[in-house]
């Protein structure tokens, strides 16, 4: 199925649907999450920055475990609301296409809603 805007623009292939949100594949095949209205989840985020409460610096996605290492889509797309950006990951992808969580230290900032 092919998701399409009001103004009949491709968006990409719908790969799930929920209640709340639909999960995407981009025509770049990156993967993402929308609400039904088009707007963006944001994305738990960790930075490491230069100081407390700092949203820069290198940032980690929170993978929904702080003891099991998990892996995400290498091509998944999130949204910072502090950076007001999509953001990628830079890790190199497992031959699976896949990125394994690591548990950063010296977090200064968490990006949910806001830093």
């Amino acid at each position: 199925m092919t998701l399409v805007d009001a103004n009949n623009v491709t968006l990409g292939k719908v790969v799930s649907a929920a209640r709340n949100n639909i999960t995407l594949v981009t025509s770049t095949g990156h993967l993402m999450v929308m609400s039904w209205d088009g707007t963006l989840p944001n994305a738990q985020i960790y930075y490491k920055g230069t100081g407390p409460g700092n949203c820069s610096g290198e940032g980690y996605l929170n993978s929904g475990s702080p003891t099991t290492a998990s892996s995400i889509y290498a091509k998944t797309v999130v949204w910072s609301l502090s950076l007001g950006s999509f953001m990628v990951t830079s890790a190199t992808p497992q031959s699976n296409g896949t990125v394994l969580a690591v548990m950063p230290t010296g977090i200064t900032g968490f990006d949910n809603s806001s830093c």
